[in-house]
């Protein structure tokens, strides 16, 4: 397996691999789907902070299901928290984020009227 030295180390992008075509070799991304299955797609300490959200939920008596996404798949929660009538959708971000894509992931959560909440775990 190949890994792109440029994309950001979380980023399931950057798992490459060659396939050859007509005699050329060409250099191919592996899905987003194939690169989860592998467990290369996040970090420990991302599984990690995902599987303390969803321990203290069901503490609580909460429900907590990871990787939760919408039918369309336009929306993908790290952790999505239901208790009554509530959904919060948890995400966990431990790499830097453009305000726009938090922004975006943000609105996805709105739409399908869950709470989003941001934990960001880096020291300022």
């Amino acid at each position: 397996m190949l890994v792109c030295a440029r994309c950001a180390e979380a980023s399931p992008k950057r798992y490459l691999y060659l396939q050859e075509r007509r005699g050329q070799r060409i250099l191919c991304g592996y899905t987003r789907e194939q690169v989860e299955a592998a467990g290369l797609g996040e970090s420990d300490e991302h599984h990690a902070l995902k599987d303390k959200i969803s321990a203290l939920a069901a503490r609580h008596g909460l429900v907590a299901v990871q990787e939760s996404a919408d039918d369309a798949r336009t929306r993908r929660t790290d952790v999505l928290v239901r208790g009554g009538d509530v959904e919060v959708g948890w995400e966990v971000q431990l790499s830097p984020i453009a305000p726009d894509q938090a922004r975006r992931r943000i609105g996805h959560a709105v739409r399908d009227k869950a709470r989003a909440v941001v934990a960001d775990d880096r020291r300022h």
